[in-house]
C-alpha cells in the first residue's frame, strides 16, 4: 500500500460510506488489505475521530440478502 495520510483515508472511508460500500472497498481504493483498513480505522477511532460504521465483509453470510431470499422463497412456495 502506497503511503496515505489520514485525511486520504478518512475520504476514502467517507466515500465508501456514502456509497453504502464496505471496508472491503476502502481497502480497494487504498490497494491494501482489509485487515490494515480495519486496523487504521480502529487506532483512528481510539484517537477521537468520529469515523461513521462500515459494513465488515467476511465470507458468505456477510454478503446473503436474508430478506430478499425469503420473499422470493414466498413467492415460490405460495
Amino acid at each position: 500500500m502506497a503511503r496515505v495520510d489520514a485525511a486520504g483515508f478518512v475520504d476514502a472511508w467517507v466515500d465508501a460510506y456514502e456509497r453504502g460500500g464496505s471496508q472491503s472497498m476502502v481497502a480497494e481504493t487504498l490497494g491494501c488489505s482489509s485487515a490494515n483498513v480495519s486496523t487504521r480505522a480502529k487506532k483512528l477511532r481510539e484517537a477521537g475521530v468520529d469515523l461513521p460504521e462500515l459494513t465488515v465483509t467476511r465470507g458468505v453470510k456477510a454478503t446473503i440478502d436474508v430478506a430478499a431470499l425469503n420473499a422470493r422463497l414466498a413467492a415460490r412456495v405460495s
